[in-house]
């Protein structure tokens, strides 16, 4: 994948040689070459992504991570651009729940990852029309807590100064508004916030809508707009709200499954993935699609059974997540559900 220099990071790999700079293809990229790389004014280089996205998670999260912390929107939209190239030429979505049990959690991260792989699986299997851009939800993603800026006061000022006389039109939408949300930051209203940051950096529409609607709910009344996302599945925006909010709950559930079970940290994910899709949070359709992207055991993994058996998973099912398919070591089917075993955790 040919990218800018100024996105390369520690642990890359170069994909071609670099004749400028005497680098063969092959080289793991560290910090003296990324030197050596800015030093000679080189712009593009070509890095290896294997078929698996995972391949280069950490670095990858590293450059969100960087660029995130910079506060630059110029550049989160360069990384939304750079993610869709990277995503579109993975031909294969893998995403390890094991980082979750690695010190370096970042939801943002994790959420701007899982909306681009769901988004991507979600076009493969839909038609056409109701197809979503790559770029829009990771763009979408990558921003759409950027409303959590107006904690700043002097943001929030900037806010009232060029948008106060907006906040008419969504009295509309919300009776009970406080009009004075410019006077003092409320975070529950920062989709509110986060439309007008939108309208100032001139996204798409689809974009602004879905940072505006990316906490409402599937079905129901009782959100912050009254607006449920199956009332606006016909919009692009809708459906990337639909997608960012998923991945976002999803995120926040399975970190909070490895705190409270962390001996056993995914044995009741899929009943809380199935209980926001039963209360109408998210929609069942793409519940059911991140689920087959990022299973809980990954195909040919061992793990230990309940009963103390060691098995290997073969298959996995999104509709009974927690439970897969799993052969013993001489390659028998074992019936979890027959048996009342379950999965305890990945085998050493």
């Amino acid at each position: 994948m040919r990218i800018l220099s100024k996105y390369v990071i520690a642990g890359m790999e170069l994909a071609s040689e670099l004749k400028e700079v005497n680098l063969d293809s092959g080289i793991i990229i560290n910090e003296d070459i990324i030197k050596t790389i800015k030093n000679n004014n080189i712009d593009y280089l070509d890095i290896k992504t294997n078929s698996e996205f995972d391949t280069i998670n950490d670095s990858i999260k590293r450059l969100i991570e960087n660029i995130l912390a910079s506060d630059n929107v110029d550049e989160m939209h360069d990384l939304a651009i750079f993610l869709t190239q990277l995503v579109k030429e993975s031909s294969e979505l893998k995403f390890d729940l094991s980082i979750y049990l690695k010190n370096n959690y970042n939801h943002l991260v994790n959420t701007i990852i899982l909306s681009a792989l769901l988004a991507k699986k979600y076009n493969e299997i839909t038609e056409k029309d109701l197809q979503v851009e790559l770029e829009n939800v990771i763009y979408a993603a990558i921003i759409e807590d950027i409303g959590r800026r107006a904690k700043k006061e002097e943001t929030l000022k900037f806010l009232k100064d060029k948008y106060s006389d907006d906040l008419i039109e969504f009295k509309r939408l919300i009776p009970d508004l406080d009009l004075k949300i410019f006077d003092n930051y409320d975070s529950k209203y920062h989709p509110l916030y986060g439309y007008f940051f939108c309208k100032y950096y001139k996204t798409s529409e689809s974009v602004k809508m879905a940072v505006l609607l990316h906490h409402e709910k599937e079905n129901g009344t009782n959100s912050l707009f009254n607006t449920p996302l199956s009332t606006v599945d016909n919009e692009e925006y809708g459906r990337i709200a639909k997608i960012i909010k998923l991945a976002d709950l999803f995120d926040i559930i399975v970190k909070n499954n490895c705190l409270e079970n962390p001996d056993n940290p995914y044995i009741n994910l899929g009943k809380s993935i199935d209980t926001i899709v039963s209360s109408s949070f998210v929609n069942a359709r793409l519940a059911n699609i991140l689920k087959t992207i990022v299973p809980i055991y990954q195909v040919g993994m061992q793990v230990l059974l309940s009963d103390g058996t060691v098995g290997i998973i073969k298959a996995n099912d999104a509709n009974d997540y927690n439970t897969p398919t799993v052969v013993d070591l001489n390659g028998k089917e074992i019936d979890l559900r027959d048996e009342n075993i379950t999965v305890l955790k990945q085998s050493d």
